[in-house]
C-alpha cells in the first residue's frame, strides 16, 4: 500500500498524487477487469498507482517517480524487490524446470529445513491455496485413535502464501 507520506515533499507540493500514466493504464484496465484491477486488496483512491518496477525498498511509478515501498507485497519481499541472490536463484531453477508432478529433493531440503528452525515442528504439507491448506487441516484434525480409543492431541497450523 502507497500512503501519502511516502512522497517526497517536493513532490506532495507540485506533482499529482497519481500520475497521468497510470490514469490512462486505469481507463484500459477498466475494460478488461470488473473494477479495473486484478484483486480487491490494490488501494484505488480514486485510481491505482501504477508500477512499472521495483528495487531494493524503493518501488518506481510508470510515471517514473521513486517510492519507499512500506508494504513490500503485504510483508512477503523481505529481501526487497529484484534482490540479486534471489534473482539468481531463480534463474538458476528455471534453467532446471519450474513445475513437477514427482517430488523433487528441493522439496524435501526446504521442509528439513523449516522443520529445523521451527520449534515443535516435525512434519510439514505443502499446498498451493489457502483452500488446500484448510481442506489438509482439517483432515489432519480429525486424529488417529489410540489404542486406548481416544483421538490424539494434535497441534496444527495451517497458512498459505
Amino acid at each position: 500500500m502507497m500512503v501519502p507520506s511516502s512522497l517526497p515533499l517536493a513532490e506532495q507540493d507540485h506533482e499529482p498524487v497519481i500520475g497521468p500514466r497510470s490514469h490512462d493504464a486505469f481507463r484500459r484496465a477498466r475494460e478488461v477487469f470488473p473494477d479495473g484491477t486484478t484483486r480487491v486488496t490494490i488501494e484505488r483512491d480514486p485510481v491505482p498507482r501504477y508500477i512499472s518496477h521495483g528495487r531494493g525498498a524503493y518501488l518506481f511509478d510508470t510515471d517514473g517517480r521513486k517510492f519507499l515501498d512500506l508494504n513490500a507485497n503485504f510483508t512477503t519481499l523481505i529481501h526487497g524487490h529484484a534482490f540479486a541472490p534471489v534473482i539468481t536463484a531463480l534463474e538458476r531453477q528455471l534453467r532446471d524446470g519450474t513445475c513437477f508432478a514427482n517430488p523433487t529433493e528441493k522439496e524435501t531440503e526446504l521442509a528439513e529445513l523449516i522443520c529445523a528452525r521451527v520449534p515443535g515442528m516435525e512434519r510439514i504439507r505443502f499446498c498451493n491455496t489457502g483452500t488446500e491448506s484448510g481442506h489438509v487441516r482439517h483432515q489432519s484434525g480429525q486424529g488417529v485413535d489410540r489404542p486406548s480409543g481416544h483421538r490424539q492431541d494434535r497441534r496444527l497450523l495451517s497458512w498459505s502464501v
